[in-house]
């Protein structure tokens, strides 16, 4: 199993984490690249040449298009789109951190809690 590869022994407690996480937990693979489509905090931006938001909006976040100055990024199909891309990433972030969390619980008790 997963433990015998890294040394820990068959069937041990990080056996049964790393079994729990890499089965409930999603696997983004080559969906990953659509990330370049999804959102960047202002003061990162070439396109506002690194300065923070101007005339005291309160949103950190532009969409990467927009801020890597891509004509139509301001298009509003852009940037529903990029603002998709931004929520879906923090849900399935959201999502795999329970996953890793609940992992803990399920490898300390194996068999008792029906996972």
């Amino acid at each position: 199993m997963i433990g015998d590869a890294i040394g820990l022994g068959s069937g041990g407690y990080m056996d049964r984490y790393l079994e729990h996480v890499e089965t409930y937990s999603i696997d983004v693979g080559a969906a990953a690249a659509a990330l370049a489509g999804g959102l960047l905090p202002k003061s990162l931006s070439p396109a506002t040449g690194g300065r923070p938001p101007l005339l005291g909006s309160k949103n950190p976040l532009t969409s990467v298009p927009r801020a890597l100055g891509l004509p139509g990024s301001g298009s509003p199909l852009m940037r529903a789109g990029a603002a998709g891309i931004g929520m879906a990433t923090v849900a399935v972030g959201m999502y795999n951190a329970g996953v890793m969390t609940s992992g803990l619980v399920y490898a300390a008790f194996p068999g008792s809690n029906g996972l």
